[in-house]
């Protein structure tokens, strides 16, 4: 079913859960880490951040789930309802943070901490599949400009986040390192 676009409806959205997570005492990195999404899929939720896919996101979902929030929640809120809170019996204990085991092919992010202690193994994992769709998008006849640019942005993007991780010697491209 789809969704509305309108971004006023978005930051209602957003203003619901950010002030559920501070109903609840959480930091972003806390919801995050119970949510096993990213602490931007929390800010972007709290900003209001509309979805540019066809698919609801399924940070969205974990996020939902996270505040103790009935499946469907974050629709209603945007269909201007409230959200149903889940009534925790003594059956179905809260959730415990960072403890749901991370599915084959899933990247779990617990905290900040734990991502910048993996963040080059990630790094590592991910560039393949981003170097592969800028090379499918020229063999599907992207202009050339395009798919230099996107090569252009992936290289900095890296050698940002390799200076500011201090990785001096991380060479993700195949480039050798110049001795210095």
């Amino acid at each position: 079913m789809p969704w509305t676009k309108d971004p006023d409806t978005w930051a209602h959205l957003g203003a619901v859960v950010r002030a559920e997570r501070e109903r609840h005492g959480l930091l972003q990195e806390e919801l995050a880490d119970r949510a096993g999404v990213s602490v931007g899929s929390v800010r972007g939720a709290e900003k209001g951040r509309v979805p540019r896919g066809l698919r609801w996101p399924q940070s969205l979902t974990q996020i939902e789930k996270a505040l103790g929030w009935g499946v469907g929640s974050m629709q209603a809120v945007l269909s201007g309802k409230e959200p149903s809170r889940l009534e925790l019996g003594t059956n179905e204990p809260e959730p415990e943070p960072a403890q749901a085991p991370a599915t084959t092919g899933q990247v779990k992010f617990r905290t900040v901490g734990w991502f910048r202690e993996h963040g080059r193994e990630l790094m590592e994992e991910a560039l393949p599949p981003v170097n592969q769709f800028g090379h499918l998008c020229a063999l599907l006849d992207a202009p050339q400009q395009a798919v230099d640019a996107y090569d252009r942005a992936v290289r900095e993007l890296v050698d940002a986040v390799s200076d500011a991780q201090g990785w001096q010697s991380w060479a993700p491209f195949g480039e050798q390192q110049e001795e210095g």
